[in-house]
């Protein structure tokens, strides 16, 4: 059995993060000082130039009250 391998699509990811925001009603700036860091960082990760790290993909998705499926687009690596 091979294992298939998957990546983290960042633009696909980016995109999703975006819906969320947008569906969640708040602003990016609002977002980002509830989480107590820059609107830039938010917006690079709406964006897909940047995926947060992992404990701040976590808070996202508390803030946005969303699960980290939600957030994260996996696709299958191209051979």
């Amino acid at each position: 059995m091979v294992k298939e391998h998957k990546y983290i699509s960042r633009t696909e990811t980016g995109l999703a993060i975006y819906n969320a925001i947008q569906n969640s009603g708040y602003t990016q700036v609002y977002i980002a000082t509830v989480m107590g860091i820059s609107p830039c960082s938010v917006s690079r990760w709406a964006t897909g130039r940047h995926i947060p790290d992992l404990d701040s993909l976590a808070e996202l998705a508390d803030v946005l009250g969303v699960s980290l499926d939600t957030l994260i687009v996996r696709r299958k690596k191209k051979k």
